[in-house]
């Protein structure tokens, strides 16, 4: 028995990203429109792009490159060149089952994570007719297994064209929408404005998740390193500011009350990992008191870090590497076909991707690290002092010269870690919730 069936998990790859047919739109759009329509032309080199209008929009077979023999940025010039059951729907379930996937969440690629790039066609008639195409091609994926989970595209630039379009979607089977983390970047209001309140109430009262994929603004490629580093270098590097783009996003919402007016309403982190979550929600916390928002907005009965609930301690006693957190819940991306790489399957104990310890080098090196501290549990079943961070003694200061340093003065209940001069984190899986944040001085 491998660790996924001992806990008796299902392994949902969060972030899969399909590959979009050559004859998506030119089979489903009028004809009318021409060469408007996004279609496939092969340069002279034999690179196969994607094409509208005359402008080159990505290349065709560029994410189609899990398994390939190339690292990024490199790619394949031919959709012909790679694993044909990566783009076609009853081939991945192929693959799913050799890495013990049990479903898919479906995003895009062409158009853009967040949908934006449908605006750049100008006419927004044609814009919607192939927004809609996309999302009825995405639910013949739908059509061929439950496992696939598609999620919607929407017309964001009108909200009465998106709210009938996410109903109309949610009848094909689509689970959720993609949306873009800076919609100011395609002339539309920016995410924390009221504008989009409808919007939020039609998901929340539909059960459709907010999906924020990272990278769903201006998508223009930084240059973040001097260019005698590398093209490898650069393209390792630039990604991380797109996951801090997400904590942004997580700090907009709660910080703008859309949370708070919507309680029900799941926002999704996409491809962004968990690991900024914890300073992100101390962060925020700590603002949050220092800054006197309960005074300004006493209507918020929460602190940010409120609005995540424990997650499930049994998902991160899996190997970590980038997961995408929804409501309570830590989901498994694979991100399949975009690469990370594709090991064989018994390159794994778990036998499912990514998950589980992958050679036995990595169990001996586990073998070696001292085993972990047991966190010492009260009569109510509460973590306390054992999992509070240790300090040297010759660096420990006193209680009191913390608070004289700081001013603050530090309420601490169940669930709570503090180290002195510093804002209480949660204890995880603690069942309490996290309350113990200081007190602004006055």
């Amino acid at each position: 028995m491998d660790l996924i069936d001992e806990l008796d998990l299902k392994v949902i790859d969060c972030d899969t990203h399909v590959v979009e047919h050559y004859d998506l739109w030119t089979s489903r759009v009028p004809s009318k429109y021409g060469d408007r329509v996004p279609h496939v032309e092969r340069d002279a080199g034999g690179i196969e792009w994607w094409v509208a209008g005359g402008k080159v929009l990505s290349p065709a077979a560029g994410l189609a490159i899990a398994g390939w023999k190339e690292p990024p940025p490199k790619f394949p010039a031919q959709l012909d060149m790679v694993d044909p059951r990566i783009w076609q729907p009853e081939g991945r379930l192929e693959i799913m089952d050799e890495y013990g996937i049990h479903a898919e969440v479906l995003y895009p690629n062409v158009a853009g994570f967040g949908a934006g790039r449908y605006t750049d066609f100008g006419d927004m008639e044609l814009a919607l007719l192939l927004l809609q195409a996309y999302n009825d091609w995405l639910a013949d994926f739908r059509r061929v297994s439950d496992r696939y989970v598609p999620v919607m595209a929407v017309p964001f630039w009108d909200i009465d064209l998106s709210i009938a379009e996410m109903t109309r979607c949610a009848e094909l089977g689509h689970k959720g929408l993609v949306f873009s983390q800076a919609p100011e970047d395609f002339g539309s209001p920016m995410l924390t404005d009221p504008h989009w309140d409808r919007l939020w109430a039609a998901a929340q009262e539909m059960g459709l998740s907010v999906n924020f994929h990272i990278g769903s603004g201006d998508t223009t490629m930084p240059q973040l390193l001097h260019p005698s580093a590398g093209v490898h270098a650069n393209y390792a590097t630039f990604p991380m500011t797109f996951f801090l783009g997400n904590a942004r996003t997580v700090g907009s919402l709660i910080g703008a009350g859309v949370c708070h007016r919507f309680p029900d309403l799941k926002f999704v982190s996409v491809e962004s990992g968990v690991g900024w979550v914890p300073f992100t929600l101390q962060a925020l916390d700590w603002m949050w008191t220092e800054c006197g928002v309960a005074k300004e907005h006493p209507e918020y009965d929460l602190l940010p870090s409120e609005y995540f609930p424990p997650p499930d301690l049994r998902l991160l006693l899996v190997r970590a590497r980038p997961h995408a957190a929804r409501g309570d819940r830590l989901r498994r991306r694979r991100q399949h076909p975009v690469r990370d790489r594709l090991p064989a399957p018994d390159e794994h104990v778990a036998g499912a991707g990514e998950l589980g310890a992958a050679t036995p080098a990595v169990h001996q090196r586990q073998a070696r690290r001292p085993p972990p501290r047991r966190a010492a549990q009260d009569p109510a079943g509460q973590r306390h002092e054992a999992l509070r961070p240790r300090l040297s003694r010759t660096t420990r200061p006193k209680p009191q010269d913390a608070a004289r340093a700081t001013g603050h003065r530090h309420r601490e209940g169940p669930g709570t870690a503090r180290c002195p001069g510093l804002p209480p984190i949660p204890c995880p899986g603690s069942t309490a919730r996290f309350r113990g944040t200081p007190r602004s001085s006055e």
